[in-house]
């Protein structure tokens, strides 16, 4: 779920004369794009935005404003609109952050590296799945590791014994019989990856199910952090989070918005948070004061569907 919030400002001054064909048609050079991701317009700065926005009559990026996990719009009667997200979306590439080329989409969908691993098109910092290895003299192997894009800290995910080569579908691999009628299932998400234990049998005895999973990163330690869930802590900096373990059953996976039982479906997935689909308001009812602001009603934007189950971060 993400939301977005319509936020009053001062708009700049307009004389009646700014608004012509002319102007219109200057400030359609370099000041205007349009976004290839959310075919929305866009500008470099916060002044070119709100300028465009009225002359255009339509909703505005500034670019100078986006942020891993945000945007905001200049609306055609001077307020602005905010639509953040719930994790990445954006990874910026190059350049200052001011044109749509120092931009692209999070894109988890894994390609194969040159050593036979698997990283995501495009993402906020590096992520790294096993191609499949056969376990080391400590008899682990490392399944998965994300690096944190401020300190380089780099957390893995390892598993007790040998991977066998993944197959790969969008930003999912499966890892299949890594013990006997069991597969793991591993899936990046914007903001780290996700991992599943799928069991193609009922146990043949009430013993304990055992996973030999651990998490680890080099220069940090773990400490539980309340309900299940650890953290990795370097320089009293939170570097990694594992959520606390989920389980359930066939049944309830198939209300999951991508269930893990099922092949992932490249072409179900919707198109970034769906900026393109949000609608500004056509009336400002209920405004709530705050301070020298008015803060309107948040909209609803859809996104790609949040899950809880254990991911490392």
């Amino acid at each position: 779920m993400a939301c977005a919030m319509v936020v009053a400002d001062v708009p700049p001054a307009y004389s009646d004369d700014a608004v012509t064909a002319d102007s219109t048609s200057s400030s359609s050079g370099d000041e205007q794009s349009i976004s290839p991701v959310t075919g929305e317009l866009t500008a470099p700065d916060r002044f070119s935005a709100q300028l465009l926005a009225k002359l255009r009559g339509e909703r505005v990026e500034d670019l100078s404003q986006r942020s891993e996990v945000g945007s905001t719009f200049a609306l055609p009667d001077g307020q602005w609109q905010q639509v953040v997200a719930s994790g990445p979306v954006w990874v910026q590439i190059g350049g200052d952050g001011t044109t749509n080329a120092d931009w692209v989409a999070v894109d988890e969908t894994l390609e194969q590296r040159s050593d036979g691993s698997f990283s995501p098109v495009a993402h906020y910092g590096e992520v790294i799945v096993s191609g499949g290895e056969a376990a080391g003299e400590d008899a682990e192997t490392v399944v998965a590791s994300v690096q944190d894009p401020a300190t380089g800290l780099v957390s893995e995910l390892t598993w007790s014994g040998d991977l066998p080569t993944p197959s790969v579908v969008g930003p999912r691999a499966t890892f299949t019989d890594v013990q006997p009628s069991m597969d793991m299932v591993v899936q990046v998400t914007g903001s780290g990856v996700e991992q599943f234990f799928v069991l193609k049998d009922p146990p043949a005895t009430d013993e304990e199910l055992s996973l030999p999973v651990s998490v680890g990163a080099e220069g940090a330690t773990s400490r539980d952090s309340g309900g299940g869930s650890v953290e990795l802590v370097s320089n009293d900096d939170v570097v990694a989070r594992v959520a606390a373990p989920a389980m359930w059953d066939a049944a309830a996976d198939v209300q999951r918005g991508n269930p893990v039982l099922e092949e992932w479906d490249v072409g179900a997935q919707p198109s970034l948070w769906a900026l393109s689909e949000t609608k500004i308001p056509d009336s400002q009812d209920d405004p709530v004061q705050n301070d020298d602001k008015t803060m309107l009603k948040p909209i609803q934007v859809l996104m790609q569907p949040l899950v809880s189950q254990p991911q490392l971060t």
